[in-house]
């Protein structure tokens, strides 16, 4: 598929770009305005400086790492169904499909506690 930059990636590549242009004319300025040996330096100071913004690459950097996020949550979504379909096939094993085979019993059994509870407490009071 193609590797496009979204919106704010482009608008980014374009401020970089648009900002190591700026600082080159000014170097450039500076040259034609100052002929001393402050006037080259500060020129080749900014020069320097307008190389280095256009090797940050900040755009690159930005749709690099909006492509390592989306990977992370297609791999955390995969992760999340697999387990969302392991619970489903333990809880199926768990519960029976006829749930009379083992709700008869527990009801059986609380009205038997119940009772005893009862009788122990009534005898208890006298």
């Amino acid at each position: 598929m193609w590797r496009r930059k979204n919106s704010l990636e482009r608008g980014v590549a374009t401020m970089e770009t648009n900002t190591a242009v700026a600082v080159d004319q000014l170097a450039e300025r500076i040259r034609a305005q100052m002929d001393n040996e402050t006037g080259q330096q500060l020129a080749q100071t900014l020069t320097h400086l307008a190389e280095r913004v256009e090797a940050l690459d900040l755009s690159g950097q930005m749709q690099q790492s909006r492509r390592e996020i989306t990977k992370a949550a297609k791999k955390a979504s995969k992760q999340v169904e697999q387990s969302g379909k392991q619970i489903a096939a333990i809880s199926a094993q768990t519960v029976p499909a006829e749930p009379t085979g083992w709700i008869t019993p527990s009801l059986l059994g609380f009205l038997c506690g119940f009772g005893a509870g009862f009788l122990i407490a009534r005898s208890s009071r006298s």
